[in-house]
């Protein structure tokens, strides 16, 4: 066992009847497929595999992620879910470090398409899928170590080691993921709201993007266009 790439959520189909509602009038069941197809899942994967790297002395865990975890989006569930995951990458790393493995958090930006959703805009699961395979097959032990417990964007890996979007013969996808890279880098290097003692909710809200998926929240804003396009 080479590399573990946890990339199962169970949340968004869980959302889906109750867009555009308060996390008071969902039911608990949201949280949980939430959190047990999720954090809970990545954790006890992990918990698995991690002894057979530990006796090799080798190892990848990959976590994927998403902007949930340092903005509000789409309820309260979303981003606690999210947060620990980038959490569980961040502690297990103190913890595998001395062992040889590695783990690191990869946040595709603007979602992932797949067999259950489509985004506009969003990557298809081969682009994901070859930003992970750059960490396991073309990154080196030094620059695993550097990215080690630590965010990631697909757009970083594609710049770095040179892989491209699928049906993107004209390389746009590629450089338009590129350059979304740099303003979610942007965003992640923010201190989060919660740590920001000098700042208030209503600065926090006018100033990023509650994606509440509600006609009040997005109707007339810079997400209406995009959410114009979503289904589940």
């Amino acid at each position: 066992m080479d590399v573990l790439v946890n990339s199962s959520y169970g949340g968004l189909v869980a959302i889906a009847p109750h867009f555009g509602k308060p996390f008071w009038e969902r039911p608990t069941a949201v949280f949980d497929e939430a959190m047990n197809i999720g954090v809970r899942s990545s954790y006890v994967m992990s918990k698995f595999v991690a002894p057979i790297m530990v006796q090799k002395k080798e190892g990848l865990i990959i976590q994927t992620s998403s902007l949930g975890s340092f903005l509000y989006a789409f309820d309260v569930a979303y981003g606690v879910v999210h947060a620990g995951m980038d959490k569980l990458t961040a502690d297990m790393a103190i913890e595998l470090r001395e062992h040889g493995v590695q783990t690191i958090t990869l946040h595709p930006q603007g979602g992932c398409n797949t067999e259950l959703m489509k985004w506009p805009g969003a990557e298809n699961t081969v682009f994901v899928g070859r930003a992970a395979l750059s960490l396991s097959d073309q990154a080196s032990i030094s620059e695993l170590n550097e990215m080690n417990g630590k965010i990631v964007f697909t757009g970083e890996l594609a710049q770095k080691y040179g892989f491209a979007h699928d049906n993107d013969p004209n390389g746009e996808i590629t450089a338009t993921k590129i350059e979304e890279a740099k303003f979610f880098r942007s965003l992640a290097n923010k201190v989060q709201f919660q740590n920001q003692q000098e700042v208030n909710l209503e600065d926090y809200n006018s100033k990023t993007l509650p994606w509440k998926l509600s006609d009040s929240n997005v109707k007339g804003s810079d997400m209406e266009e995009f959410f114009k396009g979503f289904r589940i």
